[in-house]
Formats: C-alpha cells, sequence, structure tokens
C-alpha cells in the first residue's frame, strides 16, 4: 500500500505502452504492467502490478496515463521517492501526479521564532494550486528523490 485515490481518479486510465514510450516511459514496461480494480476486505482498490524491479517503469506509465487524463497536478519533471508502509523505498514517481495518487511525500520546512517566543509567518501566493492565500511557514518544499 502506497497511496490511495478518490473515487472516480482511476476510472478511465489506461496503460499505453506506445503513449507512455512517447511520453519517456519504459514502454516495455508499460505493457508488463497492469492497472487492476479488485475488492480486498469488503472494499474496492487499485492494483498496480508489476515485477518489483519495475515499480519506478510501471509508476511512470500511470502517471503518464493520469497527465493524458488531465489528473495530475503541474508535471516538473522532479521525481518523488515512493515509500511503502515500512518507510522502504520501493520506486519513485513524477512530482506532478503524487498528489493524484494519495502518495505520501517527504518535505523540509523552515520555522522562524522571535527571541520572545513569538513564530514568523508568511502568507501564500493567491495563485498557489494549493492552500492560495493561506499562512505558512516561511519557506518549504517537497524533498527530491535524489536528495537524502
Amino acid at each position: 500500500l502506497v497511496g490511495s485515490v478518490a473515487p472516480g481518479v482511476m476510472e478511465g486510465i489506461a496503460l499505453d505502452s506506445d503513449a507512455d514510450r512517447a511520453d519517456g516511459a519504459d514502454g516495455a514496461v508499460a505493457a508488463a504492467a497492469s492497472l487492476v480494480k479488485e475488492r480486498h476486505a469488503g472494499a474496492e482498490r487499485w492494483h498496480l502490478a508489476c515485477a518489483p524491479a519495475d515499480a519506478t517503469s510501471a509508476l511512470a506509465a500511470l502517471a503518464n496515463a493520469l497527465r493524458r487524463a488531465g489528473r495530475c497536478g503541474a508535471w516538473r519533471e522532479e521525481q518523488l521517492a515512493v515509500c511503502n508502509a515500512a518507510g522502504e523505498r520501493i520506486g519513485t514517481v513524477e512530482r506532478g501526479a503524487v498528489r493524484a495518487l494519495g502518495i505520501a511525500t517527504r518535505a523540509v520546512h523552515l520555522v522562524a521564532c522571535a527571541p520572545d517566543g513569538r513564530q514568523w509567518v508568511q502568507q501564500r501566493a493567491f495563485d498557489k494550486p494549493s492552500h492560495p492565500g493561506r499562512w505558512d511557514t516561511l519557506m518549504g518544499g517537497m524533498v527530491s528523490a535524489q536528495d537524502t
């Protein structure tokens, strides 16, 4: 288990080896991976079936399919780590797909405190895709899969 999707997000999504090859993914792996909807413990779940060594390529094919369907966030050509429930890295995926797939990410934030104990905050830009105009830490961001 590496994420969760809202109802309807995965409906109609198909892995397409030819399109994924054009999008930069390994089309052979996309063809070997399959996206399966199944019942488990009384609930429906989606399963990306592939060999463990092919997780990153299969996730790339899935991210590309979600992108083609207009169901991803901004595409940044940045890979983020995908970890299992034990916190072990099993692969990587494009940053733009993590929210759609409900994948937990790592982030860093800078918090500043005044000598009297008050905290400094800043207001997010009103054009931010998530939580525009809200109060936030001084700076922060997701940790790329390349960073420790």
